[in-house]
């Protein structure tokens, strides 16, 4: 068996593939490969050409061994059809015919395979690798065997399957063909290039990746490969059971109600197969990053049911016609374990009221804190699209200080909002306020989490047209 230990510099058009230390492939800046054979004498310079496979006019590299020691893949950007013509008619094809980089292979015979003897070789009918091959590019197939002796190969393709750019992908022989590549996942896949790696006996893969939390322009990251077995225990391991009840403030519950969760992704994170094609990239405060953008829509009793990794934080948005929308946040729990969460979306109507959430200001003060603006910028999106609507502005504390202290805070509070409404351009003839201080509790009063519940902020609907 051939092991094969790959290094690549894209910039430099140049690239170093060995297989057991002894045969090695080099691409030089003229675009062909060399091989390099310690072990045979007349190979054991670089400058001995695998003349079939070299043009004049194209670029060839990454050859890869199969494990017959052979049988050699390798990428070219030549058109099709190209290595059925004779050289002379090879040399006739323009540089302008190049097309995206295709894997091809070809087997050679040798003979005189004594030590330190030259070889003679026959070298058989070069043909590119159908089921791997794409409209997209595929630059590197390499060859390596599971523990139990069966092949396995390894892709590098941009194709329609990748996460983001270049991606690495795993192909099953079968029989004197390849079943179609899969992609490995994230995190070994990002929305980066992965554009080159290396994989030993022991399933320890380096890869090469610009992803952007790298240290420059390309960075080597480590990962541990797994069994089919070990890959299903750990899917079943890092995920957890997530179940949501939507309802209305009377209780009732709403049906097709638009539900997406978010989760920002890290590298250290393991996603399962099934939620690959849900990782988008997404551009997070001047970064892009890899997210998790999960939607489902509520059923006629209210509910949906997600499968989730663990320990993940995800950010969620409830949207339906004719309701408020709803914005919160969560974060999973340990594997193996179900957990809800319940929301409330209203309906848009009259004599609806909503909580403003994440209304901040300092302690006993009415000045609006800067962390408020996200919210206040919903409810200013809300009246705009909304011209004729009218609302009431609504301040509520807990139970802790005089009755009038309290409505006298409450109440400016409440003018804070009217104020800030009116300063990014809402007419004050749509807005009214009032402060109710302590009087109408959504809460206990008995414990600090019932008390900050009655500390808010509210707004109700007093007219729509």
């Amino acid at each position: 068996m051939h092991t094969a230990y790959a290094i690549r510099f894209l910039n430099s058009y140049q690239s170093l593939l060995s297989s057991e230390l002894d045969n090695a492939f080099l691409t030089n800046y003229d675009g062909n490969i060399y091989e390099f054979n310690a072990k045979i004498k007349g190979r054991n310079k670089i400058e001995h050409p695998i003349k079939p496979i070299n043009t004049q006019t194209f670029v060839t590299m990454n050859a890869t061994y199969a494990d017959d020691g052979n049988t050699i893949y390798f990428a070219s950007n030549c058109p099709k059809g190209f290595y059925n013509l004779s050289a002379k008619e090879q040399k006739k094809v323009s540089a302008d015919k190049a097309k995206d980089f295709d894997i091809y292979k070809i087997t050679r015979t040798l003979k005189g395979t004594k030590k330190n003897k030259p070889c003679k070789e026959t070298w058989g009918k070069i043909v590119g690798v159908a089921p791997v091959n794409t409209d997209y590019d595929e630059l590197l197939f390499m060859q390596q065997k599971s523990e139990d002796g069966t092949p396995i190969f390894y892709l590098i393709s941009n194709n329609e399957n990748s996460i983001g750019g270049y991606d690495i992908f795993s192909v099953q022989p079968r029989g004197n063909s390849f079943s179609k590549p899969v992609n490995m996942g994230y995190p070994i896949n990002s929305i980066a290039n992965e554009t080159s790696f290396t994989i030993n006996r022991e399933k320890d893969m380096y890869l090469t990746s610009d992803r952007i939390d790298g240290k420059g322009c390309r960075d080597i990251y480590y990962v541990r490969l797994l069994d089919k077995t070990d890959t299903a225990t750990m899917e079943e391991d890092n995920m957890v059971t997530f179940a949501t009840n939507i309802t209305d403030n009377n209780g009732n519950p709403v049906s097709g109600v638009n539900v997406t969760l978010k989760s920002v992704l890290s590298n250290d994170m393991y996603i399962s197969e099934d939620l690959l094609p849900y990782i988008h990239e997404e551009q997070i405060d001047g970064k892009t990053c890899n997210v998790l953008v999960l939607t489902s829509t509520s059923n006629e009793i209210g509910q949906i049911d997600f499968a989730l990794p663990a320990n993940t934080k995800f950010d969620v948005v409830l949207d339906k016609n004719q309701y408020v929308g709803v914005e919160d946040s969560f974060t999973t729990p340990e594997p193996h374990q179900q957990f809800s969460k319940d929301f409330v979306i209203n309906k848009f109507e009259k004599d609806a009221i909503f909580v403003l959430n994440n209304i901040f200001f300092d302690y006993d003060k009415y000045t609006l804190r800067s962390e408020s603006d996200k919210e206040l910028n919903k409810l200013l999106g809300f009246m705009q699209d909304n011209p004729h609507m009218e609302i009431e502005l609504s301040g509520h504390t807990d139970s802790k200080g005089s009755d009038s202290y309290n409505k006298a805070l409450s109440m400016n509070r409440a003018k804070a909002v009217v104020n800030w409404l009116v300063s990014h351009g809402i007419s004050a003839k749509r807005l009214s306020y009032k402060g109710y201080g302590a009087s109408k509790p959504i809460a206990t009063n008995d414990t600090d989490e019932g008390r900050q519940l009655n500390r808010r902020v509210e707004f109700k609907i007093k007219k729509i047209q």
